[in-house]
């Protein structure tokens, strides 16, 4: 409560509203799917399916603003790297929607009933979710890299604990989106099958519940450790500590 809901402003605190909430709106909407056994027609499950899918891409989108508005501070607030990074994401996001809208469109479901497996079940899956995973991978390692390379380059010698925490919680989260990004398009790839997007869903899942915590843990230790706040966009502040010359992200 503190960390989130007591400071002012507005824009830190939808962010965080969407990265969090969000899968309490499609995950219960997936279950009710996949409980679905009898008299459900093709076009209700497209529906369904189109409700999961665009709320679960939204998640991943606020995720990666999210991720990017940290790098945008450790970077020192450089305009030039906001503005190229944002395009970046925004061509990935753009691309990424007429995938999705192609994966939803494509996907064949069965028409005879089955005790043992979901009305909205699919025999046929287009592989449009590889390549949206592949280009949001893309654009997580773009950011990786960046932030490994002013870590390396400005506070190899003046990591802060607000820094540390920022460095520690984006490369656990950078290893863990990786690993089950690479285990399902594996799994994907090798052996098809019926309940793929439920893994789908769980990645998106983990997107929101990481970068919530990555808000969190970057709020307490700030809190903790006694850094000014400078509000720079919105509610998305900047600690200043000390000597003034470490300007981090913390998120509201």
């Amino acid at each position: 409560m503190k960390h989130i809901w007591k400071p002012k402003g507005i824009s830190g605190k939808i962010l965080f509203s969407l990265t969090r909430y969000l899968p309490f709106l499609y995950l219960p909407l997936c279950l009710f799917t996949d409980s679905l056994h009898e008299g459900v027609s093709p076009k209700t499950c497209s529906i369904l399916i189109s409700v999961i899918m665009w709320p679960a891409y939204l998640g991943i989108m606020v995720s990666e603003i999210i991720l990017l508005l940290r790098t945008f501070a450790l970077w020192g607030k450089n305009r030039t790297l906001l503005i190229s990074l944002s395009i970046f994401l925004g061509c990935i996001g753009g691309v990424c929607i007429p995938m999705i809208i192609i994966y939803i469109r494509s996907r064949q479901y069965q028409t005879i009933p089955s005790p043992t497996s979901s009305s909205c079940s699919f025999t046929e899956d287009s592989k449009m979710k590889i390549i949206v995973l592949v280009l949001i991978l893309l654009n997580e390692t773009v950011i990786f890299i960046f932030t490994i390379w002013i870590g390396v380059n400005r506070y190899r010698h003046t990591m802060t604990p607000l820094v540390l925490v920022l460095y520690r919680d984006g490369v656990l989260y950078y290893a863990f989106i990786i690993g089950i990004s690479c285990s399902y398009i594996f799994v994907m790839t090798t052996n098809p099958g019926i309940y793929h997007h439920l893994f789908f869903i769980f990645q998106c899942t983990m997107h929101n519940i990481l970068t919530s915590r990555i808000i969190l843990h970057t709020r307490d230790v700030a809190a903790g450790r006694g850094g000014s706040l400078i509000s720079v966009i919105g509610t998305l502040e900047f600690g200043v500590f000390g000597d003034g010359q470490v300007s981090t992200l913390e998120n509201s």
